[in-house]
């Protein structure tokens, strides 16, 4: 589950385990998106089942999408 989102990565906690250094793809499914995302990222932080990851090579377009997702986000709160 996402804990934490932003435009540089994300932190998150599964039962699944990945070593510090690990590359990853960041799946986001997300009605505000015309269709689910998938996000290259490297595992930069882990404990005890939670994970930070920072992307990597992240698409313009995508990275724009994540940014107005995580303000809207702001927003409501």
């Amino acid at each position: 589950s996402c804990k934490n989102i932003s435009a540089g990565g994300v932190a998150f906690k599964t039962p699944a385990h990945f070593e510090i250094g690990e590359k990853v793809v960041i799946k986001y499914h997300c009605d505000d998106f015309e269709k689910d995302l998938e996000i290259n990222a490297k595992i930069i932080k882990a404990f005890e089942g939670s994970y930070v990851a920072q992307y990597i090579n992240v698409k313009p377009f995508d990275e724009d999408k994540i940014v107005k997702y995580v303000f809207k986000m702001i927003a409501k709160h």
